[in-house]
């Protein structure tokens, strides 16, 4: 029945009427269908929760360096911050 109302390109109340069948029948068998339906669904499928492991954070903090020298410019991108302490520190006693 509600196969055919929804192929016949009625609207409900036009097929409903048609047939000689009141709405709230129509929806009745509706709404126990889809109950029928959700009743099958959870027993076919049981709920299982699963685990996602989460990426670890990145505690060692990422920097940037550009120093402008009269010799000239020294870029780093991406160091952790022993690398830049250390460039800094030679930095520092070479000029």
């Amino acid at each position: 029945m509600l196969r055919e109302c929804k192929e016949s390109g009625l609207t409900v109340k036009n097929w409903c009427a048609e047939r000689g069948i009141t709405e709230h029948a129509y929806y009745y068998r509706l709404r126990k269908l889809r109950q029928a339906a959700c009743e099958a669904l959870q027993q076919a499928q049981p709920v299982q929760l699963a685990e996602i492991p989460l990426a670890p954070k990145e505690t060692e903090f990422r920097a940037q360096l550009r120093l402008t020298t009269q010799a000239g410019t020294l870029e780093i991108a991406d160091a952790d911050c022993e690398v830049l302490d250390h460039v800094l520190r030679v930095m520092l006693h070479a000029e």
